[in-house]
């Protein structure tokens, strides 16, 4: 374990020293600190990618494995072979998928199709024996780049060009419009004048 611990924790460290905390109440703090937060990033726009979760730990047929993220919302169900597509958040159903044969492999990793500013959140991958005690845990943090920001431009774009065309149209109309209010020349004093704003010309109306 001392040789594990001088390099950078992976999947696979990471699962076989929960293993051996489990056996061994003694390091239940070194698990903690072995187990904290990973942070993940994807791009937006892509067709898919994944969450990478790996284990050496050899894993019993019959075990469960489940990914949750961190509002208890189920994000993907493996259990006796197969997927559990109907245990799944309605939000994730039909953008997930996991390895074949991933209790032989090891390979627990989530793939998540079309990937969007809304999959930013704490993952959480368990493995659970069939009795529900817990074998395995890995969390990471997820964090979508780049849809957000395209879209809050896209918006900002758009509302720009909306108001463009309305103030012409305002413009268009008060060129067509006379004073309602009618004035009455006093003799030594200035001119009054009606002024319309337009961001291309300024259209002067002179009332004298």
């Amino acid at each position: 374990i001392a040789s594990m611990l001088s390099e950078t924790p992976n999947e696979a460290t990471t699962f076989g020293l929960l293993e051996a905390t489990q056996m061994s109440p003694s390091k239940f703090m070194l698990c903690l600190v072995i187990l904290s937060v990973h942070q993940v990033e994807m791009d937006s726009g892509v067709e898919s990618d994944q969450l990478l979760c790996k284990t050496t730990v050899p894993l019993p047929g019959d075990a469960k494995v489940e990914w949750m993220e961190k509002n208890d919302r189920r994000v993907h169900v493996y259990q006796n072979g197969s997927d559990q597509p109907e245990e799944q958040h309605q939000f994730y159903r039909g953008r997930t998928k996991m390895n074949e044969d991933l209790l032989k492999t090891g390979d627990l990793s989530l793939t998540l199709k079309y990937p969007t500013d809304g999959d930013t959140n704490i993952y959480t991958c368990t493995v659970y024996r069939r009795e529900g005690n817990v074998l395995l845990k890995r969390q990471m943090e997820l964090k979508v780049k780049g849809q957000c920001c395209r879209y809050r431009s896209i918006v900002v774009w758009i509302k720009s060009i909306v108001l463009l065309g309305l103030l012409r149209m305002a413009v268009d109309l008060l060129r067509h419009v006379e004073p309602a209010i009618s004035f009455r020349e006093v003799k030594g004093q200035p001119t009054i004048f009606w002024a319309v704003y337009d961001p291309v010309e300024t259209l002067i109306i002179i009332h004298s």
